[in-house]
């Protein structure tokens, strides 16, 4: 079993179950939970959950003051929530102790972006990239009860929340900025095929999420191990293709099928 030549592989097999709990309803759905997993399984179980938790809690603290500031000029108390989490990433202020996320470049030199795309190393210096910062923008969301979703492009996330009206729109995290949705696809190559079968650009229900990390999970156990098809991998891959047939995880899929082959 060559589950068994990775002493941390129980790390990850935690990460699964609590993935799997959620998506089976044994346990409430929360992304900040599936995420903490599945990192700390990257770090070897260097993670700290209370010191995560605290800190994702005094964000949102900051950030529903910044709500009350801003409710009385919205058209709607989603609008004033999902403005103020923008705020957080686009501006100096107290919910980021006056220093704003800046992507990190030194992680894509580094290591591929491995590290600078962990929330855990986010939140320890305020430094990230297109996964980290729209996974706490969601992760925020969650706390505070903002509708926002997470939308995918190729090797790359970005947040979508509608309006009072009913009006999508797309915020780029990494650029601080809302973008037309027509923007995006000719920034990241989406084709109108892409769009039409829900692979990329749809928003993510809570569950589609999961799913995400669990792509991460298998991604991660690569790296660490260099499995990339084994009985760890194809449940995986099998467990978030119930939830998103029309998903990244399908390369999983592919990749441990040609293995086998």
């Amino acid at each position: 079993d060559d589950t068994l030549r990775y002493a941390n592989h129980y790390l990850y097999e935690h990460a699964y179950r609590t993935i799997e709990d959620m998506l089976t309803d044994k346990r409430p759905v929360s992304f900040k939970d599936a995420v903490f997993a599945v990192e700390n399984a990257l770090l070897d179980g260097g993670g700290n959950y209370p010191a995560y938790d605290y800190k994702i809690g005094l964000i949102a603290n900051n950030v529903l003051y910044d709500v009350k500031q801003l409710r009385s000029s919205m058209p709607s108390d989603a609008t004033a929530k999902n403005l103020a989490i923008t705020l957080f990433f686009a501006e100096n202020r107290i919910s980021n102790n006056y220093q704003r996320c800046t992507y990190d470049l030194q992680s894509l030199y580094n290591d591929g972006g491995l590290v600078g795309g962990l929330v855990l190393s986010l939140l320890q210096n305020w430094k990230g990239t297109c996964r980290s910062m729209p996974y706490l923008f969601k992760i925020i969301a969650d706390e505070i009860g903002a509708p926002s979703y997470i939308a995918c492009a190729p090797m790359h996330f970005y947040i979508k929340h509608q309006d009072n009206v009913g009006k999508w729109w797309c915020y780029e995290t990494t650029r601080y900025a809302y973008l037309e949705e027509q923007h995006i696809y000719e920034l990241n190559h989406i084709s109108p095929t892409a769009v039409q079968s829900g692979l990329y650009a749809k928003p993510l229900t809570d569950k589609e999420a999961l799913c995400l990390c669990l792509y991460d999970l298998c991604y991660f156990y690569e790296k660490k191990t260099g499995f990339y098809s084994n009985a760890f991998v194809r449940k995986c891959y099998q467990l978030g293709l119930r939830y998103y047939p029309i998903s990244t995880l399908r390369s999983l899929e592919i990749n441990d099928i040609k293995y086998q082959l």
